[in-house]
């Protein structure tokens, strides 16, 4: 089945006799634009709330399984005159600072600093004015790059370390060396870069809001009072990034983010390239080579 260009809906039911009705359906172009209107709507509303009223309303109204956070990165900043009964979160002053400038321009999402979404497309159960179930297929923004909350520690001291004692070891042994070293060595410092690169700046995994249980999903679904939110039950809401996280591990600040599903992979790989780094480092200068 083909989406028109103009957007109009269309939808596809089963031709089989006897099986289930199964209604597809794709937002138009207008269903966008009302969607938008909504927000702006939203957002106007917003700004004659007092900021309490204004944070409890876009925690409401988020789609991500998030906890009760300030709006934006600038309303942590400390630097920044901010209206009566504003309340800061002094862990986040540096994010608020950074995050909040307008060199980065970063998203917010919890306490995790989002630098580029994408969209996805997902279907969602609806019941139109007859009673009737359908299905219909929507789009909606998927974060893609951003860094946890201990951002700080993994820039100024995980980064420091891992290229500090890398380029030590570079100058003073692995130059000295024949090809096969100078290669091995440069593969394995490379790949735990890379490792860590992609361990701090992936998703790890937020779950999207479900105000009810999805119907149909395997595993068994509990409610999340800190989100607002039914989550898997590998699924947890960490305290530290404030987002529920799905298959979370850990909140890792050497890594500067939480470990989730989506990272995992990653951080498995920089933790099992970290020690080979380490012992290849000692045999050199040790003069084993």
């Amino acid at each position: 089945m083909t989406v028109p260009d103009d957007g109009s809906q269309l939808s596809e039911t089963p031709a089989l006799s006897g099986a289930p009705v199964k209604e597809i359906v794709y937002a138009s172009k207008t269903d966008d634009l009302e969607g938008q209107e909504v927000k702006q709507k939203k957002g106007n509303e917003q700004e004659s709330l007092d900021p309490r009223e204004r944070k409890l309303q876009h925690w409401r109204n988020s789609i991500y399984a998030v906890g009760c956070v300030n709006i934006d990165w600038k309303d942590e900043n400390p630097f920044r005159s901010h209206p009566p009964g504003h309340k800061r979160n002094d862990q986040m002053s540096w994010s608020g600072v950074v995050c909040g400038s307008c060199l980065t321009g970063a998203g917010r999402i919890g306490n995790m600093a989002i630098f580029y979404t994408t969209t996805e497309e997902y279907e969602s159960v609806e019941t139109n004015e007859a009673g009737e179930e359908r299905v219909v297929k929507r789009k909606r923004p998927r974060p893609v790059c951003m860094v946890g909350p201990y951002w700080p520690i993994n820039l100024c001291l995980t980064w420091p370390l891992v290229l500090g004692i890398s380029g030590w070891t570079l100058v003073t042994r692995v130059i000295h060396q024949n090809i096969v070293v100078i290669i091995t060595w440069s593969l394995c410092t490379f790949a735990m870069c890379v490792s860590l690169l992609l361990v701090a700046c992936a998703n790890p995994g937020i779950l999207y809001r479900h105000e009810e249980a999805p119907a149909g999903e395997e595993g068994d679904w509990r409610w999340n009072d800190q989100a607002k939110t039914y989550r898997p039950s590998t699924a947890r809401f960490d305290t530290e990034c404030q987002v529920v996280i799905e298959a979370f591990d850990h909140t890792c600040p050497w890594t500067g983010t939480g470990i989730g599903g989506g990272n995992m992979t990653y951080f498995k790989s920089f933790v099992f390239m970290v020690p080979v780094c380490i012992v290849y480092t000692v045999v050199l200068h040790m003069g084993f080579t």
